[in-house]
């Protein structure tokens, strides 16, 4: 352990946790947030694939 680290006072300590604590809440909401839109995209994907038959091939699609 480095000396800075070791004459550190309390209310710094405190203050650096609660710094680290609200980026890495952040950074955890972002993650979250990424997948749950990974899961959703897969569970549409999914769905159109299983639930549109596809076409014969040559035929046109009139829609």
């Amino acid at each position: 352990m480095s000396d800075a680290l070791e004459r550190i006072s309390a209310e710094d300590t405190r203050t650096l946790a609660r710094g680290r604590k609200w980026t890495n809440s952040i950074v955890f909401g972002f993650l979250a947030a990424f997948v749950v839109a990974v899961y959703l995209f897969s569970f549409n994907h999914v769905r159109n694939e299983a639930g549109a038959p596809q076409p014969s091939p040559g035929t046109e699609v009139t829609e």
